[in-house]
């Protein structure tokens, strides 16, 4: 299984785990009981169109609103090649544009980017990848104590295109982390 970027002209905003995590916000993933950063966050005007992100067929599996009013998407995808079962998670959603149940194929319109939830800080798109697990007629996160919700590291399944936006968010978070160290010493002296 591959991973593309679901937004077509976007890039990364924050990328996933404690140190993809934008320093200001690590407070409040603690507050959700998370380590860090549980996913990926691109950059997503309102009303921006979002595909299904995938090699592999996705079947529609849930989609609703949050107790904080963060409007989500779950897309649950087999991967043949590992025999696993995964949950995309779209969350920060304006609406929907399919149904449960349906079969996607990659490069399907899903969704469309807003600023919903209490924990939105700006439109945006947030999209997380877990490994799930058969519970009878429903699927269980597998490794729900891993400290991010369940969710796991996206980069070993990015396509190749998608890890130029990643190096990209690296060196930008470099430079910024830079900027701040220059900052600090040209207000010491």
């Amino acid at each position: 299984m591959r991973i593309y970027k679901p937004i077509k002209q976007t890039f990364i905003t924050q990328g996933f785990g404690l140190l993809n995590t934008v320093p200001e916000l690590i407070p409040m993933y603690q507050e959700l009981g998370l380590i860090g950063h549980n996913g990926l966050d691109f950059s997503a005007p309102i009303n921006t169109p979002i595909y299904y992100n995938a090699s592999v067929k996705g079947t529609v599996w849930k989609m609703g609103i949050y107790n904080d009013g963060c409007k989500y998407l779950n897309i649950l995808v087999s991967d043949c090649g590992n025999n696993k079962m995964y949950q995309f998670r779209y969350l920060h959603l304006l609406d929907w544009n399919v149904q449960p149940g349906q079969v996607l194929e990659g490069g399907e319109l899903i969704a469309y980017a807003d600023n919903t939830g209490k924990y939105s800080k700006g439109s945006h798109l947030h999209f997380d990848l877990s490994p799930m697990v058969a519970n009878g007629n429903s699927f269980d996160y597998a490794e729900p104590g891993n400290g991010y919700g369940g969710q796991i590291d996206v980069s070993p399944f990015y396509d190749n295109r998608f890890i130029k936006d990643v190096m990209i968010q690296q060196l930008g978070q470099a430079i910024s982390l830079i900027q701040k160290i220059l900052n600090f010493l040209k207000g010491r002296s």
